[in-house]
């Protein structure tokens, strides 16, 4: 009998490091990639989008950032540009903290960098 024992030990083992390497693989697209923590305001009425695009994040300090990298107002129309932005779809994730004037500075820029279609993020 003292085989069978050694050969179930062995299944449960690679079971057990196959879910490992499959949660392993999936938790970094669960957790947001900025790092930045952000609150979403709420509305009563909303549209889903759905699509690829890229985000850019405001936080309740009007800082901005695009892909966890924190960038100035006046730098993000050249950034934009560069990385070739203008084509696809921009969606902005604003604390609610966070100023209308610089989400509206935002908003102008993607716009005028081309992008297809700008988005807000609500809940």
């Amino acid at each position: 009998m003292q085989p069978k024992v050694k050969y179930l030990y062995s299944i449960a083992s690679a079971n057990i490091m196959l879910i490992l390497m499959v949660f392993i693989y999936l938790l970094p697209s669960a957790l947001s990639y900025s790092g930045v923590s952000i609150e979403i305001p709420r509305v009563i009425t909303s549209e889903s989008v759905s699509g690829k695009g890229y985000i850019i994040i405001i936080a309740d300090d009007n800082s901005v950032f695009i892909g966890g990298r924190r960038i100035l107002i006046p730098e993000l129309k050249s950034f934009l540009s560069a990385k070739n932005y203008g084509a696809s779809d921009v969606f902005i994730k604003a604390d609610q903290k966070s100023d209308v004037g610089t989400l509206a500075k935002v908003w102008d820029i993607c716009r005028d960098s081309g992008a297809r279609k700008v988005s807000i993020a609500t809940n």
